[in-house]
């Protein structure tokens, strides 16, 4: 994929190989009046999962929140040429944490953005389509293909990459309420990675249902 957890990817391969991690996501915009219906940035924060939530061993490596302009909670075809140029303003809220688990490295990731009800799910959507191919695109070309995940939140969406050999990561996307999210993890076995799916979805619902 182009786009899709771009900032969140880019960070946990910086963490893995030990060099300096850059910002989680894009530098916040000053922060204009938010719609009252839509999540602030201090509400999306308190849905993070934090550290106690977490696997042991593994602590906040960085976080970040306001608002951005981000085509990760864009509405459109990302299979279009132009595609990274369509930017959605939202308010987010990202955290990185990193440690050890029995001797392997760990990363979790979560990105979280108030995209508003009615956009989440179609983002679900359109990220699935374009997992499954862009036209012109070979099946045996596809950096991520999609990774088999539990129904979550109102519409949700596994993928996985296919051409690290040496790191897998698996990412979940769910579309909650207003609120979209997606989860990055390394380092975890599947079983670990889809019970954390679970219990950030669990958290979204309770705040933003």
């Amino acid at each position: 994929m182009r786009i899709l957890l771009r900032a969140a990817l880019t960070c946990a391969f910086t963490m893995i190989v030990g060099l300096a991690a850059p910002a989680l996501a894009a530098p916040a915009l000053a922060a204009p009046a938010v719609p009252a219906s839509l999540p602030t940035a201090e509400q999306l924060r308190a849905a993070l999962l934090t550290a106690a939530e977490l696997p042991g061993g593994l602590s906040l490596k960085d976080s970040d929140s306001g608002r951005i302009r981000d085509s990760d909670f864009a509405v459109g075809d990302r299979c279009a040429d132009d595609w990274p140029q369509q930017e959605t303003e939202v308010a987010f809220a990202v955290a990185g944490f990193v440690g050890d688990t029995r001797q392997k490295d760990v990363f979790v990731g979560m990105f979280l953005g108030a995209t508003g009800a009615a956009n989440g799910p179609t983002i679900v959507s359109q990220i699935a389509a374009e997992t499954d191919g862009c036209p012109g695109t070979e099946a045996t070309g596809r950096q991520f293909v999609r990774w088999p995940l539990p129904a979550l939140g109102d519409a949700s969406l596994g993928v996985i990459t296919r051409d690290l050999p040496s790191r897998r990561l698996r990412a979940a996307v769910i579309a909650q309420g207003d609120v979209l999210g997606y989860l990055v993890t390394s380092g975890l076995g599947e079983r670990e990675a889809i019970a954390l799916a679970r219990t950030w979805a669990a958290k979204l619902a309770l705040h933003f249902t």
